[in-house]
């Protein structure tokens, strides 16, 4: 066993031992999360934890229990940073590893994608981090990998979300067509046009031919690719790069708006703590 995989597995029981302890916290309440992204995908789609790096570890909430989880984490001692646009940081007295507390999956008018979806389509798991929480369903799960790396204005550079892509759809034995209608019904399409030519491999070139044809949208994913690919995903023109894949461009004029508010509540809520 080299150094490289000992620490990163390493890494992943700390990963997993933080979110377990926080996610039982929640269970103490009557709050049963669901975990997404990187925590999710080390358990339940990678056969060895430590192929997964994450520097933080996801969670989302009930709808309308967001407030009552925060408190709950509060009591227990967490630091509880500022709301941003669809959640916030928290982090345990003796935790090494911050827990990112989700009130939705994506910023208000992203997407159409709801914490309620994801909620009334997953399994409940007891076993897997030591505490109940809710699986998402694995369609579910592809969609919001979709709406992730648009949010986060990933490209070409993002091998290991680009590798999500491919793992996921193999572990579960995804199926392009019913992929490419689960996406276009939760305004995704334009997203995954923006995500998936990155990804290079067949099942992703397949959801592509099954989308139906949307001429707007493919070339607003092509100027969002492009954005992104010359200025980078920290630059400041590509923050407008997920709300051109929105489900509409009506709809990514709203989500902008929503976006620039939310941001400058997080900024003044941050100066006046």
């Amino acid at each position: 066993m080299n150094v490289g995989r000992t620490e990163r597995l390493a890494a992943a029981l700390i990963a997993r031992h933080d979110f377990a302890h926080a996610v039982r916290l929640l269970n103490e309440v009557g709050i049963i999360p669901m975990p997404l992204k990187g925590v999710l995908l080390q358990h339940i789609v990678y056969q060895d934890p430590s192929d997964r790096l994450l520097s933080d570890a996801d969670l989302l909430v009930p709808p309308g229990r967001f407030e009552e989880a925060l408190a709950a984490l509060r009591r227990a001692g967490h630091r509880i940073d500022p709301e941003g646009r669809a959640g916030v940081s928290t982090k345990g007295p003796d935790a090494q590893l911050e827990v990112d507390v989700h009130r939705r999956p994506f910023s208000p008018g992203l997407y159409n994608l709801s914490g309620s979806d994801l909620f009334s389509g997953g399994s409940i798991d007891k076993k897997i981090f030591g505490a109940v929480v809710v699986l998402p369903d694995p369609a579910d799960l592809y969609a919001h990998l979709i709406g992730n790396f648009a949010k986060g204005r990933h490209g070409a550079e993002a091998k290991p979300q680009l590798r999500d892509f491919s793992v996921v759809a193999s572990r579960f034995n995804l199926a392009a067509q019913p992929i490419a209608r689960h996406l276009e019904r939760h305004g995704l399409a334009r997203a995954a046009r923006y995500a998936l030519p990155h990804v290079h491999d067949a099942f992703s070139d397949a959801v592509l031919r099954a989308l139906r044809v949307d001429r707007i949208g493919h070339a607003s994913a092509a100027v969002a690719r492009r954005i992104t690919s010359q200025v980078g995903s920290a630059g400041r023109l590509s923050l407008v790069a997920p709300h051109l894949v929105n489900r509409s461009l009506a709809r990514g004029v709203l989500s902008v708006g929503a976006h620039v508010a939310l941001g400058l509540r997080a900024r003044i809520t941050s100066r006046l703590r």
